[in-house]
């Protein structure tokens, strides 16, 4: 008895159960779409909020050329998802902390498109590029006049230019015996300034994406362990700032949490669980009963 046949015994067994899913993948999987399709379509008749089933529904609908059917999927789905644009913003969140950074700009994206008027995706480009440039040219205009002049220049006059640039910004010690004509004071030789050791660059400090929202985002999903872990990291970068208490506090909120989960792992299980296994048992028991009889006969 493969597999295919041991769910189809279920269902018919226990029309209810959600085992419809797993027994449409395996109808994919095995090359029968138009099965696959219908035991999707009547075990969501008996669970719509089963959302995984769905999505998986959609995207067959979609893969084997039922438009109207798929249009009509997505478009209840759709406004279900656009209605909640804090949704698509924790996800960006999650997608940052996980260095992706290109797909958490595309869910904002969608976020800003929920939440307010539909965005123009050109209009967002165009704004963001000017914005850059302005920023550029306004902070660094020397620099930027002289990228320019390199474009123009050929590499022999450029590396000249800079030779003089460099000479003429060459810190002037006061008395270190430089010779002085008319009130002005020659510097060294762009040449010799470069024989000198080089200045060391500072240190780069890395910039951490382990940030609160990523932290609630962690807490909201269950992950307390991950979230605790964040903030008590943030908590010993913050040592001796106001921001410190704060983060004290949701460390032992988060702390009580975890201790209640771990007692609640303790507990028995309650009658209705008892009763969902016993359930399962006859279930079971009763299928092997099938299979035996199928076997004799």
């Amino acid at each position: 008895m493969d597999k295919i046949e041991w769910y189809r015994e279920v269902l018919e067994l226990e029309p209810s159960s959600k085992l419809f899913f797993p027994l449409a993948r395996l109808l994919v999987e095995d090359g029968q779409p138009e099965a696959a399709l219908e035991t999707l379509r009547r075990g969501l008749e008996r669970h719509p909020e089963f959302l995984e089933a769905r999505l998986f529904y959609i995207e067959q609908l979609y893969h084997h050329g039922q438009p109207e059917a798929c249009v009509a999927e997505v478009t209840e789905l759709g406004q279900l998802f656009s209605s909640y644009p804090g949704f698509w913003q924790a996800w960006a969140a999650s997608m940052l902390g996980s260095g992706c950074g290109d797909v958490a700009t595309a869910l904002r994206f969608l976020a800003a498109s929920f939440s307010s008027r539909p965005l123009n995706l050109n209009e967002v480009f165009e704004r963001g590029l000017r914005s850059f440039m302005q920023e550029a040219q306004s902070s660094d205009l020397p620099r930027g006049r002289a990228l320019a002049d390199l474009a123009v220049m050929g590499p022999k006059n450029a590396d000249a230019q800079d030779q003089d640039v460099l000479a003429a910004q060459v810190a002037v010690p006061s008395g270190a015996g430089m010779a002085a004509a008319d009130g002005q004071v020659t510097a060294p030789a762009a040449e010799d300034w470069r024989k000198g050791p080089l200045p060391q660059p500072g240190a780069v400090t890395p910039l951490s994406l382990r940030t609160r929202s990523m932290a609630e985002v962690l807490a909201e999903q269950g992950d307390l362990q991950g979230a605790l872990d964040i903030y008590t990291e943030l908590a010993a970068a913050a040592a001796g700032s106001p921001g410190q208490e704060v983060l004290q506090q949701r460390i032992a909120m988060l702390r009580t949490q975890l201790e209640g989960a771990a007692a609640e792992d303790l507990v028995p299980p309650s009658p209705d669980m008892a009763a969902g296994k016993d359930k399962l048992i006859s279930m079971l028991e009763a299928l092997a009963e099938r299979v035996e009889a199928r076997a004799q006969g």
